[in-house]
């Protein structure tokens, strides 16, 4: 039986990403060890060297991590797609409301601007706010008047005492 190779040892279904990715990280390993290998010899590496990394490379700690790498490469990419995919219906969805929300004020405004549904807003406000003057003062005066027929009253049917007429009639 010929010696696994890294590509079946990590790939098992051709249509498996996370696989694919996973053979994709081992080979990005072995490609940065070979570099270093040439970079601290000054030479290419020698087949024991290239023997010696497939058999670390195999060990099913390393398979392992190479499987991690391609999780956390597939998480990251989907992570920034689906935060790129909320920020455009964010996006979308805030102008399509704000340009409701505009047309709606727009709609409204332009049934206001007439200049009689000016004048017709202009005259309520003013009603109601003599209305108003109206009603507060009839309530002070009304008060006073109250108060001066039961004072009245109470002095007529003699039930204030000497006492509490004298200063009334002081002030007359």
């Amino acid at each position: 039986m010929p010696p696994l190779t890294m590509y079946s040892l990590l790939v098992t279904d051709p249509d498996d990403v996370l696989a694919a990715l996973a053979y994709t990280a081992y080979k990005q390993h072995e490609s940065e060890v070979m570099a270093a290998i040439s970079a601290a010899s000054g030479a290419p590496p020698t087949q024991a060297e290239q023997d010696a990394f497939y058999l670390s490379s195999s060990s099913p700690a390393q398979l392992t991590m190479y499987e991690d790498r391609a999780q956390s490469l597939i998480n990251a990419f989907l992570d920034a797609s689906l935060e790129q995919r909320a920020l455009e219906l964010e996006r979308d969805f805030l102008t399509n409301k704000v340009s409701l929300q505009l047309s709606t004020i727009h709609t409204t405004l332009a049934e206001k601007k007439s200049k009689m549904r000016y004048a017709m807003d202009v005259l309520s406000n003013l009603g109601i706010n003599i209305a108003t003057v109206i009603v507060i003062g009839m309530a002070v005066f009304g008060f006073k008047a109250y108060d001066a027929f039961n004072s009245n009253l109470a002095k007529g049917v003699g039930l204030t005492s000497a006492h509490e007429q004298a200063p009334a009639s002081k002030q007359n």
